[in-house]
């Protein structure tokens, strides 16, 4: 399932269509789909960055479970913003009405 010269510590399960097609209604970007469609999330970059999988598994990788925390833990600093991935300290990447941002996980500074 892995193209050659990926560097992806593992790929996920098989994508759940019902997580990925709501979240296809909120994000607008093909490229993201796209990539996500073939690999599913995973840990890249020497597992200096994750990317969360559209999993039917309750778990870590699970962008649905991750959003709901996300939400919960942030509250309004965590308004519009969909996570989708982290890097190693926990900063995480999100969509936004403003394109993707880094959502500072100690400060809740965006960028």
């Amino acid at each position: 399932m892995l193209e050659k010269n990926v560097d992806a510590s593992f790929a996920t399960d098989e994508v759940a269509l019902g997580i990925f097609e709501s979240f296809g209604k909120s994000i607008n970007d093909n490229g993201y789909f796209e990539f996500m469609s073939k690999l599913n999330g995973g840990f890249f970059y020497e597992r200096s960055l994750q990317m969360y999988s559209f999993s039917k598994v309750v778990a870590f990788q699970n962008i649905e479970y991750v959003n709901k925390i996300f939400q919960h833990e942030y509250g309004k600093f965590a308004k519009g913003h969909a996570v989708f991935a982290q890097d190693a300290l926990g900063n995480q990447f999100s969509f936004t009405d403003n394109g993707i941002a880094m959502f500072n996980c100690e400060t809740a500074e965006v960028e």
